[in-house]
């Protein structure tokens, strides 16, 4: 009996949140969910190591500006210029990369429908990258749903 209960307890602990969905899905779309929510996961982990990567090499050309300011030589001045350009073309790939990856975000979260898109994307937390679009009647059949959960 206690190992039925345990093997219980593990069965839940280890399954995710849609055995409680009161939305009932089938296998094809369960699976569909769990490939964007992984995916989701890492491409966030990718947009953050990406943000981070952009932020410190806008620090450093705030030094090169301000170097830049300060210097009096003309080779002096010369290097900066070229750090300065190589450090561009390095934001400019980390920006075109952002971009392609929430372009990426976007078109895969957009193949579930409305309600389900939106839960989603509240449950990996990308709602700022990839925005949720509630209309009024989703909003009411939401809202319905909650009232019937709670009674």
């Amino acid at each position: 009996m206690k190992a039925l209960f345990i093997a219980l307890i593990c069965f839940c602990a280890f399954a995710e949140e849609d055995l409680f969905n009161p939305f009932i899905h089938g296998k094809t779309l369960l699976n569909r969910m769990r490939r964007i929510k992984s995916s989701s996961r890492r491409n966030e982990r990718t947009l953050l190591a990406l943000e981070n990567r952009e932020r410190k090499i806008e620090n450093v050309l705030d030094i090169l500006y301000d170097d830049m300011k300060l210097a009096v030589s003309i080779a002096d001045r010369m290097k900066i210029e070229t750090q300065i350009d190589k450090l561009h073309k390095n934001l400019d790939k980390i920006r075109r990369q952002k971009r392609a990856i929430l372009r990426r975000m976007k078109k895969m979260a957009d193949k579930i429908a409305l309600p389900d898109r939106d839960r989603l994307v509240r449950s990996t937390r990308t709602e700022h990258r990839v925005g949720i679009e509630e209309t009024s009647h989703i909003r009411r059949e939401i809202e319905n749903n909650q009232k019937l959960l709670l009674k």
